[in-house]
């Protein structure tokens, strides 16, 4: 696995954690409608990231073009936006909370990053 392989399932690991983090948070401290809505949010950004991940891998192989894969990206912003305009609007999840959830996505960003700069060079490769 290339280095920056490691990184990017770093970062779907840590989402999947933040997401079940904040669901449990969420169950807690609101009602299990808000905790669904949590786990929705986080699982559909984190599943969206492998997606973009594993397509982008494929997209840009060197000397190779691959229009069908630009396809499918766009395809996929499209089911993107389906899934989430059913989940809010026809299931009537909390709009907030799934946006919460999501968000676990970008703290699991800001942390793969904070914790590769502040490792000691070897590591980094």
């Amino acid at each position: 696995m290339a280095p920056d392989d490691r990184t990017l399932t770093r970062v779907a690991i840590v989402s999947w954690a933040l997401g079940a983090v904040a669901a449990a948070v969420a169950l807690l401290v609101a009602t299990r409608w808000t905790a669904l809505s949590v786990a929705s949010g986080a699982a559909l950004a984190t599943l969206n990231f492998e997606a973009l991940r594993r397509l982008g891998k494929r997209l840009v192989v060197p000397g190779r073009g691959r229009p069908a894969i630009a396809l499918v990206l766009v395809l996929k912003v499209a089911v993107l936006f389906s899934v989430l305009y059913v989940l809010v609007v026809k299931v009537a999840l909390d709009g907030v909370a799934v946006a919460a959830g999501a968000s676990a996505l970008v703290l699991a960003i800001v942390f793969e990053g904070l914790r590769s700069s502040l490792a000691p060079v070897e590591e980094r490769a």
